[in-house]
């Protein structure tokens, strides 16, 4: 079970980054860089490490919330 999780992470992960990305930059929707560049301006050292900071929590929260959902189901 969950080397099938990691099978389907991993395939959301490429599928966002090849195919989601380009139909949200050709419709005009802001992606996540460009909304980290509107509240943050222009970049330095710190602002980045906030920004790492941010999106590495956000991407821990999204594998908490997945994974006990499929604790549940099992």
């Amino acid at each position: 079970m969950l080397k099938r999780n990691v099978i389907n992470q991993t395939i959301g992960f490429l599928t966002g980054l090849f195919v989601i990305l380009p139909i949200l930059h050709w419709a005009g929707i802001p992606t996540f860089e460009n909304v980290f560049f509107i509240l943050l301006g222009e970049p330095n050292n710190i602002k980045r490490a906030f920004a790492i900071i941010i999106s590495l929590l956000l991407i821990l929260l999204i594998n908490k919330i997945f994974n006990a959902d499929n604790k549940k189901k099992t």
